[in-house]
């Protein structure tokens, strides 16, 4: 049943609704009917924001190079989204031109985010914590016997063994690589190396930790003497006796 109008009309239905109107004058004549369809969206929009790397997390606490991108997806079923806005620690909040941005500042960060849809309706404010590991392991080589020096040249000792120790204060260690003498690549460290070849010897070690950061590449040059020594004897004439007298 049409009605008169006296007042602005709410509609709280969500889903879509038809609005039909006309005039009608005092002398009856009525004004050809008219529509207005509309949809009505009650619904807060959806938003979540997607690193390009799946942060390493280590005592509940994510981590991430500062190489990661960050990018923000929102969604909404029925006006669609307008915009997404996001604010990193104490910074200005900013809209999101839908392009990866990048938290290079090494330490803890606070993301905010949130996503309004065209009809006004507005997210709960996510928040996201990342701390940024941009600092590099350490490695150490360590020999099981010290070395001897001889001449300005290393020597190792037969049966000594070579160890490779890695470190890192923020995401923690993921591998240590090593390398000996002249071989194409780095293989995964996994016990203490043994050289068992007479010469000249190089170990090369390097970390890698959980973000990615590559330690500098520490190298030790030796020589393995593994030849035992060679001793002779030999006799000796004896003396010719002194003549009689």
């Amino acid at each position: 049943e049409f009605q008169k109008y006296s007042s602005p009309i709410s509609l709280s239905d969500e889903g879509q609704a038809t609005i039909n109107f006309r005039a009608v004058d005092k002398a009856e004549n009525k004004e050809p009917l008219k529509a207005l369809i509309v949809v009505v969206d009650n619904t807060n929009p959806t938003v979540s924001i997607a690193p390009s790397e799946p942060p390493f997390v280590a005592e509940g606490k994510n981590f991430a190079s500062n190489k990661t991108t960050y990018s923000f997806k929102a969604d909404d079923k029925v006006s669609g989204v307008k915009k997404i806005e996001y604010q990193i620690d104490s910074e200005a909040k900013q809209d999101y031109a839908n392009q990866a941005i990048k938290i290079e500042k090494a330490g803890m960060h606070v993301v905010k985010f949130s996503a309004t849809d065209n009809a006004g309706n507005t997210s709960n404010e996510s928040t996201f914590i990342i701390n940024v590991d941009d600092g590099k392991p350490t490695v150490e080589l360590k020999e099981s016997v010290a070395l001897l020096t001889v001449d300005g040249k290393n020597y190792s000792k037969k049966g000594t063994t070579f160890s490779a120790k890695a470190t890192d204060n923020e995401s923690g260690v993921f591998k240590v690589l090593v390398k000996i003498d002249s071989a194409n690549d780095f293989v995964p460290y996994t016990e203490p190396i043994a050289i068992t070849g007479q010469g000249e010897h190089s170990i090369e070690a390097k970390a890698i930790d959980n973000v990615g950061n590559e330690s500098e590449v520490k190298k030790v040059t030796f020589f393995a003497d593994v030849t035992p020594p060679t001793t002779s004897i030999r006799t000796i004439p004896p003396s010719q006796p002194a003549p009689a007298q």
